[in-house]
C-alpha cells in the first residue's frame, strides 16, 4: 500500500502542470443594424491569460477591406461616434494586430456579398484584468485600415480606416 501512495505522489508531482485548473472567460457582441445595414454577432473567448479568440459572422458589407477595431468606450450613441478612439492603454502609435493599439485588429476582408466569417487570434486583447475590453465597443469602419504604415498623421492615429459603419458593445457572459 505504501508503494501505491509513493507512486501516486510521484505521478501527481510530475504532472502537476497538466492537472492545473483553467479559467475561461467569454464575451459577446451584437451588431443590431441601428444606423447601417450591418448585422452580425461575435464571440470572444480567453482561457487563463492566453490569446483571445474572436469569432464572428457579419452581413451587409460589400466586397473589400474594412478596418476592425476595439474602441475605448462602450457608447453607441451618435452612430457610434461617442465610442472614443481605438482602445490604446499603452499610448502607442496605431498598427496591426501584433503591434500598435490593443484595439487594432487589422482588416475584415469581404470576398463576396453575403455572410462573412471572421476568425481572429488576438494576443494582446484581454477579457480580464486591468486592461480588459469588456464594455468597450467593437467597431467596423467604412474603409481599409492602412495598419499605421501610411504617409499622413492619421495613419499613426487611426489607420485612415474611414467612417464608423457598424458597432456593438463587448458584453461579458456570466457562466
Amino acid at each position: 500500500m505504501i508503494k501505491f501512495f509513493l507512486i501516486l505522489n510521484l505521478f501527481l508531482f510530475f504532472n502537476a502542470g497538466f492537472l492545473k485548473a483553467t479559467n475561461t472567460t467569454n464575451a459577446e457582441v451584437s451588431f443590431e443594424n441601428k444606423f447601417s445595414d450591418i448585422i452580425g454577432t461575435f464571440s470572444f473567448s480567453q482561457i487563463d491569460n492566453q490569446s483571445t479568440i474572436i469569432n464572428g459572422s457579419i452581413l451587409g458589407l460589400q466586397p473589400g477591406k474594412y478596418g476592425f477595431h476595439i474602441h475605448e468606450k462602450g457608447n453607441l450613441v451618435n452612430s457610434c461616434k461617442d465610442a472614443g478612439g481605438h482602445y490604446n492603454p499603452y499610448n502607442v502609435d496605431h498598427g496591426n494586430i501584433d503591434n500598435g493599439h490593443v484595439g487594432d485588429l487589422g482588416n475584415i476582408i469581404v470576398k463576396d456579398v453575403g455572410e462573412t466569417i471572421i476568425n481572429v487570434v488576438a494576443e494582446r486583447v484581454n477579457l480580464t484584468g486591468k486592461y480588459n475590453v469588456i464594455n468597450r465597443t467593437l467597431m467596423i469602419h467604412g474603409g481599409e485600415d492602412d495598419l499605421g504604415i501610411g504617409i499622413n498623421d492619421g495613419s499613426k492615429k487611426h489607420g485612415n480606416a474611414g467612417p464608423r459603419i457598424g458597432c456593438g458593445v463587448i458584453k461579458l457572459i456570466i457562466n
